[in-house]
């Protein structure tokens, strides 16, 4: 029987079995198992092709950038507010924390090796 006359159920049975033979790390076998769960889950029942893959992959990181974006975007306007309408020791909470979001926003760049 072909690829294309199998159920999702099937063909993410065999997806799963081929990463159990491929990957050898048990962290990376968790994290692209869960990656697959998401993506079974993004399809809705309809059969997997190239587009809906890319869709999903830019979705996903889209939707962590800009998650990110946001929290940094609002740290910013608070600072701003604080400065305008109060006085500097006011702004030093949010200010400090810009400086740690920043670089942890760095470091989990470096960690999942993906430019920031």
């Amino acid at each position: 029987m072909s690829l294309r006359h199998k159920n999702n159920n099937e063909l993410f049975t065999l997806y799963d079995s081929e990463l159990v033979l491929r990957v050898h790390n048990t962290r990376n076998l968790r994290n692209d198992s869960g990656l697959l769960d998401k993506f079974k889950g993004y399809l809705n029942g309809y059969p997997p092709s190239p587009e809906s893959a890319k869709a999903f992959r830019a979705r996903q990181e889209t939707i962590i950038s800009l998650i990110l974006v946001g929290a940094m975007k609002n740290f910013g306007l608070a600072s701003g507010i604080l400065l305008t309408l109060f006085s500097e020791k006011a702004a030093i909470p949010s200010s400090i924390m810009v400086v740690f979001f920043l670089s942890r926003t760095l470091w989990l760049g470096f960690h999942f090796n993906k430019p920031t």
